[in-house]
């Protein structure tokens, strides 16, 4: 486990500041970071679209938006992560009727804060490698490269069920 870094803050879909290190230190979290939001593999070259998790931004959010309520019953917010702009993200976020928090990390503040590994698409645009965090206590108690999107939402919720087992 590791504290969360400090000094953190991004832009939210709204174009809002969020100060993501003091909200990780009050709240329970999951973090999920997104690829390429809602483009299903497109500009990505042959070796990352056969790569397990790089593809299917808009089942996992569904999937996580289903499942909100039971992890908010359990004390956790949901909070997407991409690297897109929020006009984008703004779209992402409608077109999955997510109800949870979006933030933009287009200046990569979190690739070397949190060591989150990245790639570049053909076209030079950069985006984080799909994965989950759960912050529990302003600590990082899991952090995972996502390969099986189908059931990450449902993986996550049974790790922080069995957390109070």
């Amino acid at each position: 486990m590791s504290k969360f870094p400090q000094n953190i803050t991004l832009k939210t879909h709204q174009n809002q500041e969020f100060e993501l290190s003091r909200f990780c230190e009050l709240n329970d979290c999951v973090l999920i970071f997104y690829p390429k939001m809602g483009q299903s593999g497109k500009a990505l070259e042959e070796e990352y679209k056969n790569t397990n998790g790089l593809v299917g931004c808009t089942p996992q959010g569904k999937a996580y938006e289903c499942l909100k309520d039971e992890f908010e019953l359990l004390g956790f917010s949901l909070i997407g992560i991409g690297t897109h702009g929020a006009d984008e993200q703004a779209k992402f976020k409608s077109e999955i009727e997510a109800s949870y928090l979006f933030l933009n990390d287009e200046n990569f503040m979190l690739e070397e804060a949190l060591g989150l590994k990245s790639f570049y698409a053909p076209d030079g645009k950069k985006f984080y490698f799909r994965q989950t965090f759960v912050i529990k206590n302003g600590e990082i108690i899991s952090q995972k490269i996502v390969t099986d999107v189908a059931n990450d939402a449902q993986t996550t919720l049974e790790f922080i069920k069995n957390l109070n087992r």
